[in-house]
């Protein structure tokens, strides 16, 4: 089994995970990386691709839409899901507690988002890293559309990994827009 330190160290990684919310949604996903860049892509119920989220350079993310065969910048910045997958660069706070089978590594993150000519704003309050074996099973980030008066008015959602694999490269079409960009 590969560590979490290669988990990562490894800017090269594909796999898969489930996405649940307090907030009721759920679905799950596809994921490739190689460091800054990376592609998820978000599937429905029947299989069909729901979303395609791509940074092509680390520094924007953009929503590339089937249905409207369109790719429109993102509300928030890649370093969200580079966090997710590869550890926080930037954090105000870190800790490492055990809870049940597993270490717990919570970052506090308190980063808003506002991207120009984006649809919304985006905040990240912590992110926590669940670990067990020297392996992530599991990221769970605390999130809202704005910096909130109550902890209780923010969304908690979970990125459960289900596949891991760290392969040599990636091929780069993984991570052209497959859609034009919306204007």
């Amino acid at each position: 089994p590969n560590n979490d330190q290669q988990q990562w160290e490894n800017s090269i990684k594909h796999g898969k995970f489930t996405f649940s919310s307090n907030i009721g949604s759920s679905s799950t996903a596809e994921f490739w990386f190689d460091a800054p860049k990376y592609r998820i892509t978000w599937y429905k119920d029947d299989g069909s691709v729901r979303l395609h989220m791509i940074s092509q350079d680390g520094k924007n993310l953009y929503f590339a839409d089937p249905d409207k065969q369109t790719s429109e910048i993102a509300y928030f910045a890649p370093q969200m899901h580079l966090s997710i997958f590869n550890g926080p660069d930037e954090y105000l706070n870190k800790e490492i507690r055990s809870e049940n089978e597993y270490e717990v590594i919570s970052y506090e993150i308190d980063k808003l988002w506002n991207i120009e000519n984006a649809s919304q704003d985006f905040y990240l309050k912590d992110l926590e890293i669940y670990r067990q074996n020297d392996q992530i099973d599991k990221v769970v980030t605390r999130t809202s559309s704005n910096k909130v008066e109550s902890e209780d008015d923010l969304a908690v959602s979970t990125y459960q990994i289900t596949e891991l694999d760290f392969p040599s490269q990636i091929d780069s079409n993984v991570f052209e827009l497959p859609y034009p960009k919306e204007q």
